[in-house]
């Protein structure tokens, strides 16, 4: 088909040869879908979950680079009931406010404003990782020795 079309290209009109080249390309177009599909459903080849997996740590490579080289800071903050919290700004923007230890239920905030340092270098370090959500675990706020007991 594709020779005989090729054949006659040079007795056809303008349009005629834009039509048959159209189709030419819609041919070898729809033979790499299918030959690439054949590939995908070999079981040899990379899943779909392993390619999500391989994408988000690319991702998370590239979210750790850009925020190695971004000015991450943080500032003590007092709330409620004498209690303190903290924000993180990257290059001079606020991307956390927190009010409350984190990983506790409630809105009981730090004992104190070294505990609330400790916490929010914490956050940074993961930040600076990759890490997102750079969430807190209880067991981190122990390893810390950050106090969690309500009075």
């Amino acid at each position: 088909m594709i020779n005989h079309t090729l054949n006659h290209l040079g007795k056809e009109s303008s349009m005629d040869k834009i039509i048959s080249i159209t189709l030419i390309i819609l041919f070898i177009l729809c033979s790499l879908t299918k030959s690439n599909a054949q590939t995908q459903a070999d079981p040899g080849q990379t899943n779909h979950a392993d390619s999500l997996k391989i994408a988000s740590e690319n991702q998370r490579k590239e979210l750790a680079l850009k925020l190695s080289s971004s000015d991450i800071t943080h500032m003590i903050i007092h709330t409620d009931s004498n209690n303190y919290g903290y924000y993180i700004f990257i290059d001079g923007d606020m991307v956390i406010e927190q009010r409350s230890i984190p990983a506790v239920g409630g809105k009981m905030g730090f004992k104190n404003g070294e505990d609330a340092t400790k916490v929010a270098g914490l956050v940074i370090t993961k930040l600076k990782a990759g890490e997102m959500p750079p969430s807190v675990t209880i067991e981190e706020l122990n390893q810390l020795h950050i106090s969690t007991a309500k009075e």
